[in-house]
């Protein structure tokens, strides 16, 4: 990808959902989320010479 987004890292996440209140699916554990979905987080990363390392900002979170 270029343009805005030069640079940035993306993650896609997927909740397979649960059958119970408790959270808990069977052969997986604990979940995050009730239902089934997904989500697109995007990274910006920003440099920061006074301690040599990167910022991570999330502007950007998606449910697909």
């Amino acid at each position: 990808m270029g343009g805005n987004y030069t640079g940035d890292g993306f993650v896609l996440g997927y909740t397979m959902g649960c059958s119970d209140s408790s959270g808990y699916v069977s052969g997986y554990g604990l979940a995050p989320a009730m239902d089934v979905g997904e989500d697109l987080l995007q990274m910006k990363f920003t440099f920061d010479p006074l301690f040599s390392d990167y910022i991570i900002s999330t502007p950007y979170s998606i449910r697909i």
